[in-house]
């Protein structure tokens, strides 16, 4: 169990029709066509790319890294079985079932277990004879693959899989799928007596707000009336069954004197929980109520008498009164959640209230202080308080003393193993992730994130397993490691729409729009950034509208949509300086740049990356910075300013020169002595050295592969420059080869085409002779 890994897999899996039947007909004769059967099948899952992970006696399962790749196997196997089968005799016919699934899957050791394994099994005892049947999560990865055709089942109950799944049947071909109809396929499943389900899982959904509490005592209990607020949205959020706002949205809406109608609907929810807290001497009452969004109407109260020792037990009445009223069948994992203890002593657990209070309306250093120091008290009281540990080792975090936090988590994680805290030990790993990830060491966090992915799926923990998907998103995102983001983007978008989560489906589409940018699949970015905005348009999302446009702007920019580009970074610019985002109007100003040097208007593009450089500064975004010092450099070489540039390499190069890649140092010092040549200077010494630089260098991702190609693009035009025909030669097939690589890491022939004209200098990379 210890070497165990999660990830999110295609598995397929299949079964021979009527074998038993077979069997004793003629075994002899069986056998042979089992043989012939694994043939055909171990060939085309191979060819694919898959793994067998297991032979059944009359069937198999696969693991594929993709849901496009898992299909189209399958759809090879069905189409040679059904060839074969076309010139047998019936008593040696071969019919077999497929079913795929796309989720989370564990690995232990050679084997494959989990919720991702166990419906893809499901999915294939259900499947037609010699068809294909997948899940809502394949399909809606391949939907827009040429050439694969699907038709919508319904929703299915599927044996011991607790949710109802949405099944398609995949067809062999388009004539196979014009030739059945919707009814005709409904009535072959029912004549198989598949279980349809009448269950609607989004009906089961509830949204639910908890207003601040509100302090009618002195001010040094405000810290309770943060507590319960605080402890009621975290409880909320264990439930599959309920959709909750985060913490950081309420605290919008803690002083406010907007209408409940007008709040609930900013926070698209259905109700809304508000209380009061009221302490003289040694009595303390809490009033809670249940309001109707619509109506404003309190559906349920209660009030409680709040002591140090009872603020749990308060929390927990309120919330098993709340859910009561509301019909919501609490399931037995989540019922042990919310009725354990995270301390038995009381003064801890007050500790624990004062600093969480410190800590999520901190201001300065001096709450951030505060805050630790009542995290100390409160797991000095009580050893074993897990969650005081990990908050105490986020105020490091919170300050960047990343490496003092680390040490803490680590700390506290085993504590958490020993006491066998299955909830404590997915948070902290959790923790983990966010610390490496904002401490810039990404695959660690990934790693991390995968232990905590872990727990949340067998825990049934769906919010936070689609949280921790999509910040694996991010991190793959941010390592150029498109593919897999894409996988784990699609699998939390997927989770947010069976929780209802519209709000933040509409992130994932943003960052799930820049793994396909990545991959160079422009239009499908471009249409993946109009979903996000639609979402953040309905609810008045306008930092996340900003920063959606700098990734669409970008985008009609690379599908050469010139003015589209424009008028999208024009209102980008509106939205982020109405709300003074200043690291996205920088971000605008950047991209309007990158759209004036492909409209060859080089020295607006100058000024625009000036410009971008300084809004960089205010935000204190130290990569950006070097990249747009970079970009005037190479504006200037453009527009012909040949000293500027000359005096802008020279800033960069000590940017490059610090770094352990060379085929970073190598592409500025390309770039540098191209400015060079070209303003007249004879000296080339450097040429060597970026030669030497570039030599052998194996591209590991495909920003690295396109800076390869352009580099050698340089040494081209240089070496032409200076009259060396045959070098400049080979330089230009060089850079050719390797931006046609690039390329054709892009499936769709038309998206493909797309990437080699989508900038000027890729243009001129193909025009080379």
């Amino acid at each position: 169990m210890s070497n165990s890994q999660i990830k999110v897999s295609s598995i397929m899996f299949t079964d021979i029709v009527g074998y038993s039947k077979m069997v004793q007909r003629d075994q002899s004769l069986t056998l042979v066509l089992v043989e012939e059967h694994n043939k055909i099948i171990r060939g085309n899952i191979e060819n694919l790319s898959g793994k067998i992970i297991k032979f059944t006696g009359d069937g198999f399962m696969a693991e594929f890294d993709s849901s496009t790749s898992a299909v189209t196997a399958a759809i090879a196997i069905q189409k040679d079985l059904s060839l074969r089968n076309e010139t047998e005799p019936d008593k040696r016919q071969i019919t077999i079932r497929i079913g795929i699934h796309t989720g989370d899957v564990i690995r232990e050791g050679d084997d494959l277990i989990g919720d991702g394994v166990n419906i893809a099994s499901r999915i294939e005892g259900i499947a037609p004879h010699g068809g294909i049947a997948v899940s809502s999560m394949v399909w809606q990865s391949i939907k827009n693959e040429k050439g694969i055709f699907a038709r919508e089942v319904g929703k299915v109950a599927l044996k011991n899989i607790t949710e109802p799944e949405i099944i398609y049947k995949v067809y062999l071909n388009q004539l196979d799928y014009k030739s059945e109809s919707n009814t005709i396929l409904i009535q072959d499943f029912k004549a198989r007596n598949v279980p349809f389900s009448d269950l609607d899982v989004e009906n089961k959904v509830i949204r639910i707000g908890v207003m601040h509490i509100k302090n009618l005592g002195d001010e040094e209990d405000n810290y309770l009336c943060h507590g319960i607020t605080s402890g009621l949205l975290s409880e909320f959020a264990k439930l599959n069954e309920v959709q909750t706002p985060l913490l950081s949205e309420m605290l919008n809406f803690k002083e406010t004197d907007a209408s409940i109608e007008n709040i609930s609907k900013q926070l698209n929810v259905e109700y809304l929980v508000e209380g009061s807290l009221f302490k003289k001497g040694e009595n303390c009452q809490i009033t809670l109520q249940l309001l109707d969004a619509k109506s404003s109407i309190s559906i349920w109260n209660d009030e409680f008498s709040l002591n140090e020792s009872n603020i749990q037990q308060v929390k927990g009445s309120a919330l098993a009164g709340i859910l009561q009223k509301l019909n919501i069948n609490v399931p037995q994992n989540v019922k042990s959640l919310l009725s354990s203890e995270i301390t038995d002593d009381p003064q801890a657990y007050e500790f624990f209230l004062k600093g969480l209070y410190y800590f999520d309306l901190s201001s300065s250093r001096m709450d951030i202080e505060m805050a630790r120091g009542f995290f100390k008290q409160a797991y000095e009281k009580d050893s074993t308080f897990i969650v005081a540990r990990l908050r105490y080792a986020m105020t490091y975090n919170k300050e960047g003393k990343y490496d003092i936090a680390a040490d803490l988590l680590e700390e506290t994680l085993g504590i958490a193993l020993d006491l066998n805290d299955q909830s404590g030990v997915s948070a902290i790993y959790n923790r983990f992730g966010i610390l490496y990830m904002q401490w810039g060491k990404t695959s660690r966090s990934i790693v991390h994130y995968e232990k905590a992915l872990k727990i949340q799926v067998k825990l049934g923990l769906k919010e936070e397993e689609s949280r921790t998907l999509n910040n694996m998103g991010i991190c793959y995102n941010n390592i150029n490691k498109p593919e897999k983001a894409v996988n784990v983007l699609q699998r939390s978008i997927q989770l947010k729409k069976e929780l209802r989560n519209e709000k933040a489906i509409g992130p994932g589409y943003t960052n799930l729009s820049i793994s396909y940018l990545e991959l160079g699949q422009y239009q499908k970015a471009f249409d993946t950034t109009n979903k996000a905005i639609e979402i953040f348009e309905e609810f008045e999302m306008h930092q996340s509208i900003g920063r959606v446009l700098i990734t669409m702007g970008e985008l009609a920019i690379y599908l050469q949509e010139f003015e589209t580009a424009a008028e999208i970074l024009k209102r980008g610019r509106e939205v982020t300086t109405k709300i003074n985002d200043t690291l996205a109007m920088g971000k605008i100003t950047q991209i309007t740049a990158i759209l004036k040097n492909e409209q060859e208007k080089f020295e607006e593009a100058t000024q625009l990356f000036e410009e971008a450089r300084e809004q960089f500064e205010l935000a204190e975004f130290k990569s950006a910075i070097q990249e747009t010092s970079f970009q005037i450099a190479q504006s200037c070489t453009l527009a012909g300013q040949y000293q500027e540039g000359e005096k802008a390499y020279s800033k960069v190069l000590r940017f490059s020169e610090r770094s352990d890649d060379d085929l970073i140092k190598g592409f500025v010092l390309a770039w540098r002595l191209y400015n060079s040549i070209l303003r007249g200077d004879e000296n080339t010494q450097s040429l060597d050295e970026i030669i030497q630089l570039l030599d052998g260098i194996s591209p590991e991702n495909r920003r690295e592969m396109e800076s390869l190609a352009i580099s050698n693009y340089l040494l081209a035009v240089i070496h032409r420059i200076l009259k060396e025909a045959k070098s400049s030669q080979g330089f230009a097939r060089k850079a050719q080869s390797q931006l046609q690589k690039r390329a054709d890491l892009i499936a769709d022939k038309t998206e493909r085409n797309t990437f080699l004209v989508s900038r000027s200098i890729f243009r001129k990379i193909m025009e080379m002779k």
